[in-house]
């Protein structure tokens, strides 16, 4: 019979976590549940989890969350799937009543940065917020989000007009301008290739990226997709649609991020890390 170092009963967010942690540092662990993880019946459950980080009930959980966040980064750069998405968040309540004042105590303690508005200042932001959502649709050239047909990437003379980057989201589009390191083009696909959730090539902007490529403008495609199984079908099908066209295929490099640790980092990173090495 199989033994343990340590056995975590019930395999919630707190006991799948703790059973993560113990094992990532060398524990033998089995984590116990009634039902399948991702389960509806715990006070951590489903798909999806909304964590604020300026917590009204005590300043104190601040750090605790900010330790969170760094460790949900760890596990999106071990498995390759984007898992959190940081955004902003409205509380609204009395000006004297514990959510307000709570947060406020917590942002002053911890320096976040927190706005107060009136609620008729409120109402007018949010008439904002819906009318560029409403306004917004994708670029027919890269699939972009804009308000006009062609986004301001596509419109902008100063891009390298012969370099696209492949990505799957918007998202990946924007964190990539964040780093401001890259002056070229991109292209939006819209999501990756998931058989088990009905995503073939067909649903992707991979047709309308081909003919971008046979127009003969483009010399270079970097490959953006996410480095996991769905990112690289993805990747792969893109080089096959592209293969006898006049245009070389790269991918963004992979390996250890700064500040990550060889302990923490999986095999498959360990793997890119060695083969993507750099001279010093």
């Amino acid at each position: 019979m199989r033994s343990f170092d340590v056995i975590v009963a019930g395999a919630g967010g707190m006991g799948t976590a703790a059973a993560a942690h113990l094992a990532r540092r060398g524990a033998s662990v089995l984590a116990l549940d009634r039902f399948p993880p991702g389960h509806a019946r715990g006070s951590s459950h489903g798909q999806t989890r909304l964590i604020r980080l300026a917590y009204f009930e005590h300043p104190d959980y601040v750090p605790l969350l900010r330790r969170a966040r760094e460790l949900w980064r760890v596990l999106e750069h071990d498995s390759g799937t984007p898992l959190l998405t940081e955004c902003g968040l409205l509380s609204s309540g009395p000006a004297d009543g514990d959510v307000i004042a709570g947060t406020l105590r917590s942002a002053r303690k911890h320096g976040l940065t927190v706005e107060r508005m009136p609620a008729r200042e409120a109402v007018a932001f949010a008439d904002a917020i819906r009318a560029v959502k409403e306004n917004l649709r994708p670029c027919k050239t890269c699939f972009n989000l804009a308000e006009e047909e062609v986004c301001d990437i596509c419109r902008d003379p100063r891009r390298d007009q012969s370099i696209v980057c492949v990505v799957e989201q918007v998202r990946d589009l924007l964190a990539l301008e964040q780093a401001a390191s890259y002056r070229g083009l991109f292209h939006v696909l819209q999501g990756r290739i998931s058989p088990l959730e009905g995503v073939g090539p067909e649903k992707l902007t991979i047709d309308a990226l081909v003919e971008r490529v046979r127009r003969g403008q483009i010399r270079e495609v970097i490959m953006g997709t996410s480095p996991n199984v769905e990112g690289d079908a993805t990747a792969l099908v893109i080089t096959q649609r592209l293969a006898g066209l006049p245009v070389e295929l790269t991918r963004l490099a992979r390996g250890l991020t700064v500040g990550a640790s060889l302990e923490q980092a999986n095999r498959e990173i360990l793997a890119d890390a060695l083969s993507g090495r750099q001279k010093l």
